[in-house]
């Protein structure tokens, strides 16, 4: 399934190997294995992740994201997330060059950064708050 630029797909479910490509808008999607692929001037808002992957492209953005027990948040170079929920069991995975903002990472969860320039990581876990930032190159 594509939502292409202009358009919007609200309440979408993607089960197993389904594949949704946002470049328009995705609201409240729900992904129960299959993958979103939030592409260049793509948003995705309020998409919860039961099982399966949300990767943000270079230009994609996500917004509250909720990340489940075996599932997982890809941040690609130039990918923007906000507010991510990571629960235990779910990863946040952040590439050089990525931003993740406002992040709550909950215990036996997971956050794995490349550090590399461009990097910007920032949020909340069990301890304090952090944050993980590569300026420059």
């Amino acid at each position: 399934m594509s939502v292409l630029t202009n358009a919007k797909a609200d309440a979408t479910r993607i089960d197993n190997g389904g594949v949704m490509d946002v470049t328009g808008n995705a609201t409240n999607t729900i992904i129960n294995g299959g993958t979103q692929n939030i592409n260049n001037h793509g948003i995705a808002t309020g998409t919860n992740i039961n099982s399966g992957t949300q990767n943000i492209k270079s230009g994609g953005k996500a917004d509250t994201t909720n990340i489940s027990t075996g599932s997982r948040q890809v941040v690609e170079k130039d990918g923007t997330a906000t507010g991510s929920n990571i629960s235990a069991g779910g990863s946040l995975i952040v590439y050089t060059g990525g931003i993740a903002h406002g992040v709550n990472q909950e215990t036996g969860s997971a956050l794995v950064a490349n550090t590399g320039a461009g990097t910007d990581i920032e949020g909340y876990n069990k301890l304090s708050h952090f944050t993980i930032t590569r300026r420059g190159g």
